[in-house]
């Protein structure tokens, strides 16, 4: 029996159910149980009499119906007499993609979208701003959707490099077909506004709202750039609340991410407005003026019915709203641990291994299985019951073309699922390879580009050679000196 992720319980009987040329749907009868406390859980009964789901809301009848179509892949056009039990181990079970650096064509992001809920993903983050593009059309901002969605050229690396000029955007009416697409399978749509930092595609249409006032230009490579928004500029707080409203408008689900990494403070630490701001709020740093600007927005979000997520470095200043959902993707600091350790909530996305824009010699498949949410050094139990899931972002900097990004996430995508879903005692590895496999072969028969099974778990020289490829390929001096020292302004951004 194929099935991803691997169910809670599954009994088995002799007999099946001969669908004789009938729909599915035909042969199903729902029903729904309110009391049953997880909205995702179901019963699903296969007997001669035909198909029953029992579920605790329309969305388990969903996660049922999804489990049903991978016995369908298995045994064709007979059924197992069967009953599954089954619940999610964590209420949050998300993907990202970076649709900033590399855009997507809208039927792309359904067939991502359909292959994530296949393996009963939830939530879909969708990164639209960054530093090499501003991906949203905007109403009240026309600038912002047209200068900041442009970029001169892509140096992302070695490999795709490109002197031609690259943009675009989503319109609304795009944006909303992707969310009637994901909410017809029971998916949230998280749209990120990246702040304070990964803002220069922003900068470039809005120079009024850097530190500096200076002529800012989009991105072309990856990194961390030292202009970004200024945190004393009551324009700033006007203008991305005027975005935020927008995208109010748009996204009807719970929550909005405002990112908050990666965002040096060599600006600020630099700008009269900056300084003066921190003094007034009796701030005692410039961390801490992150915290008030981003808790600024959660509070406008909060009023208009939204809840806010952000990456783990804006709690760096000790002052961030408890209320936010904080997304811990690197902490050297265990900073976010002591978050959860102290009550509040968490999600994982750990870039070791879950950045599925590394390649299979970096972060092997088995690797990506065989993480453990729960075994985060220092979380005790508290922590451990704030976790409300995992992410599995892929980064678009390196992927310029939709099969290359198929390829980097399936099965590994199905991993994380699984790990998502299962209670850790249910999983293993042999078991689940044999799975991956399977339902490679059906992502094939869609077109869907997956990776081979030679190239799941490389061996050691083989990913030592892909590792040193990819860094190769994709790091150049001036991103080391970014990433090792962002505060300090490489050549081309010192004027």
């Amino acid at each position: 029996m194929y099935l991803i992720p691997k169910p809670d319980f599954v009994s088995e009987y002799e007999g099946s159910l001969n669908l004789a040329n009938q729909k599915l749907d035909e042969l199903t009868d729902v029903l729904i149980d309110k009391s049953d406390k997880n909205p995702e859980g179901y019963t699903l009964r296969i007997t001669d009499n035909g198909i029953l789901i029992t579920a605790g809301s329309e969305q388990g009848a969903f996660r049922a119906k999804t489990t049903l179509r991978q016995l369908a892949f298995s045994y064709r056009n007979c059924l197992p007499y069967l009953e599954i039990t089954d619940s999610p181990r964590f209420s949050f079970r998300g993907f990202m993609i970076d649709s900033a650096r590399h855009m997507q064509t809208i039927d792309e992001l359904k067939t991502m979208i359909e292959a994530a809920s296949l393996f009963k993903f939830n939530v879909f983050h969708w990164h639209l701003s960054d530093d090499q593009g501003f991906r949203i059309e905007l109403e009240k901002h026309p600038d912002i959707t047209k200068k900041a969605s442009i970029r001169k050229s892509s140096e992302f690396n070695k490999k795709n490099f490109s002197s031609k000029p690259y943009g675009g955007y989503y319109t609304k009416k795009e944006i909303k077909e992707i969310i009637d697409y994901c909410h017809e399978r029971y998916i949230k749509v998280i749209p990120e506004l990246d702040i304070p930092g990964h803002t220069t595609a922003i900068l470039h249409a809005r120079t009024d709202l850097s530190c500096r006032g200076a002529n800012i230009e989009l991105k072309t490579r990856g990194g961390i750039f030292p202009d970004i928004l200024c945190a004393g500029n009551p324009d700033t707080y006007n203008v991305i609340k005027d975005i935020l409203d927008e995208i109010c408008e748009i996204f009807p689900d719970e929550y909005i991410h405002l990112g908050g990494d990666e965002a040096p403070k060599v600006r600020w630490d630099n700008c009269p407005k900056c300084k003066a701001a921190a003094e007034s709020l009796k701030l005692e740093n410039m961390e801490q003026l992150q915290g008030h600007f981003v808790n600024t927005f959660s509070e406008y979000l909060q009023s208009r019915g939204k809840s806010v997520i952000v990456w783990n470095e804006s709690i760096n200043g000790g002052n961030l709203n408890r209320a936010a959902l904080v997304q811990l993707w690197m902490d050297k600091e265990n900073k976010a641990v002591r978050w959860a350790n102290s009550g509040n909530s968490i999600i994982l996305s750990p870039f070791r291994p879950y950045y599925m824009d590394y390649p299979y010699g970096m972060y092997p498949l088995k690797q990506v299985y065989s993480y453990e949410p729960l075994h985060l050094k220092g979380l005790d139990k508290t922590g451990q019951e704030n976790v409300k899931g995992v992410e599995s972002p892929v980064w678009t900097e390196h992927i310029s073309d939709f099969d290359t990004m198929t390829y980097m996430c399936f099965p590994r995508f199905m991993a994380v699922a699984e790990t998502a879903w299962t209670s850790p005692e249910k999983k293993g590895y042999p078991d689940f390879e044999k799975r991956a496999e399977f339902f490679c072969r059906i992502l094939n028969e869609t077109g869907l580009i997956t990776a081979p099974k030679k190239d799941w778990n490389p061996l050691s020289a083989k990913r030592i050679s892909e590792t040193a490829r990819f860094f190769f390929n994709a790091v150049s001096l001036d991103m080391i000196r970014g990433f090792i020292s962002p505060d300090k302004e490489s050549k081309d951004e010192k004027n």
